[in-house]
């Protein structure tokens, strides 16, 4: 547990610790009470010289650290000990228990899928629900895992096999090289049997499934026929998956058979699921069109702000960080993950089109994208492109705070971007387009700048050439981000439950 670690709060001193150090390692913070570093002696010194060079920096977190632990009290575990032993005996567990499944892991929560995941039930409420999450490392390497996430949530991940991994290279080979380890997943996890077992052991406890992301729902569906009772089943999309892989896989043969089998699965888990989380109201509406399913059946539970991890920065903090990287005095920052066909088309034309015409702006891209820009163009870029590749949660937070402004150019897609939240809790004036800013409320030229790509340096010269107009922003996106912050998500998302709960009971 690392008692000293409280102790450290209560003196009001912020902690470094590891990744790797246990139970500190949830205690911790990383950028608010603390940080949380590689286990490696470089790292934990350049903490060390970070505190002694701000001090300031060093007094906030440690208040952080002493308001974190406030309950933490012999007086509060010897009262909660007394409470459960009151009534244990004659009162039933009212806890309601929880499954979530998907085929990829959840920590570190990079990408927008494990971000919204993690997130969302990360912020449930610990009293009434314990929530398991089961899902693949889907890659070769690993082995079987399983760690506490937070006091209620706990995640569980199975390796995909050889088998599975190697069939599914083939239909990517016979796709056109397009990734397609998600949408085979229907076809090809009956290869990694570890999961359904698990899966069969875990669902006899549970009182509610909910699937992320339509493509375990084949086998979950198989387990939850073969139980005595009912369980609510819950879908919480995404994307329109179907839109989304006809624009990428369709243009193959072998594609617009997996594009098909997408609408198959897709279809039947909106139909037969007791309720949908749809990002958006137009997500909402498409699937009403599309599948014909009653519009009362779905709840809007937008993606959402980290506002507790990324606090607003002041201007001090803006410009200890645009030093620390070293950035110039104009820069436009752009996060993403690669191999999703739109995030990969944004960041082509960040580097190609925009990036040559605007030389006096330096163009920053982070994420996996980063990847797919130097596989494809890397001889071909601009000197005011910097690509930082995945970096930490740390890193992130850093580089938002050291630029000007944030970048949106993409022109497909559905839901709503995550990327779009770390904008806004950052304070970051964003430049987006239309399709970039679907699903927040957004107000133009107040909280965001919406324009048309064409449009774009036009709009991003005019921006940074106004500082009262990005000021302006950057105060109504920050109260923009509070207002879709997790916590408050995540409790809407509890209240849909329970009263399909009492509904479906």
């Amino acid at each position: 547990y690392g008692l000293i670690t409280i102790e450290a709060f209560k003196s009001k001193k912020p902690v470094i610790t590891c990744v790797d150090s246990g139970e500190p390692t949830y205690i911790v913070q990383d950028g608010i009470s603390g940080f949380v570093v590689e286990p490696d002696p470089k790292k934990i010194a350049e903490k060390i010289n970070y505190f002694i060079d701000n001090p300031d920096e060093a007094k906030r977190m440690g208040e952080e650290g002493y308001n974190s632990v406030q309950d933490i009290t012999w007086d509060t575990a010897v009262k909660r000990i007394l409470d459960l032993s009151a009534t244990s005996s004659d009162q039933p567990n009212m806890k309601k228990n929880i499954l979530v499944t998907d085929n990829q892991i959840l920590d570190p929560p990079i990408g927008g899928g494990r971000v919204r995941i993690y997130e969302l039930y990360k912020n449930f409420d610990p009293s009434a629900f314990d929530i398991t999450y089961l899902g693949t490392f889907d890659w070769l390497g690993p082995e079987e895992r399983e760690q506490q996430l937070a006091e209620h949530l706990k995640e569980m991940v199975i390796p995909m096999t050889v088998p599975h991994i190697t069939i599914d290279k083939l239909f990517s080979k016979l796709s056109r090289s397009k990734i397609t380890l998600d949408v085979t997943t229907p076809l090809l996890m009956k290869l990694t049997p570890q999961y359904q077992r698990k899966l069969s052991q875990l669902i006899k406890a549970m009182d509610i499934v909910i699937i992320a992301h339509p493509w375990v729902y084949p086998h979950v569906k198989k387990e939850l026929q073969n139980r005595d009772r009912k369980t609510l089943l819950i879908y919480d999309s995404h994307n329109i998956e179907y839109a989304i892989k006809k624009a990428i896989l369709a243009d193959s043969i072998l594609g617009k058979i997996l594009v098909h089998k997408v609408k198959k699965v897709e279809e039947e888990l909106v139909r037969k699921s007791d309720l949908v989380f749809a990002c958006s109201e137009e997500d909402a509406q498409g699937y009403s069109d599309l599948y014909g399913v009653d519009r009362k059946k779905m709840l809007v539970i937008p993606n959402g702000a980290s506002v507790r991890d990324i606090p607003f920065p002041d201007t001090e903090k803006k410009e200890s960080e645009r030093n620390h990287f070293g950035f110039a005095k104009k820069t436009a920052v752009f996060l993403a993950s690669g191999g999703y066909e739109p995030n990969d088309n944004a960041a082509e034309y960040i580097c190609l089109k925009l990036a040559p015409l605007m030389n006096d702006i330096t163009f920053v891209l982070v994420g996996s994208v980063c990847e797919i820009i130097v596989n494809n163009h890397s001889n071909h870029l601009p000197h005011n492109i910097k690509l930082m590749g995945v970096v930490s949660k740390e890193d992130k937070r850093g580089l938002l705070y050291a630029s000007n402004l944030a970048l949106n150019p993409v022109t497909k897609g559905s839901g709503t971007n995550i990327k779009v939240f770390d904008y806004l809790a950052a304070g970051l004036p964003l430049v987006t387009t239309p399709v970039g800013a679907r699903g927040i409320d957004f107000t133009n030229n107040e909280d965001v700048v919406i324009a048309e790509i064409d449009d774009f340096p036009e709009v991003i010269a005019k921006l940074l050439n106004d500082e009262v107009l990005r000021n302006k922003i950057s105060k109504k996106s920050r109260k923009l981000a509070e207002k879709y912050d997790w916590r408050t998500i995540a409790k809407k998302a509890e209240n849909g439950i329970m009263t399909k709960e009492d509904d479906f009971r």
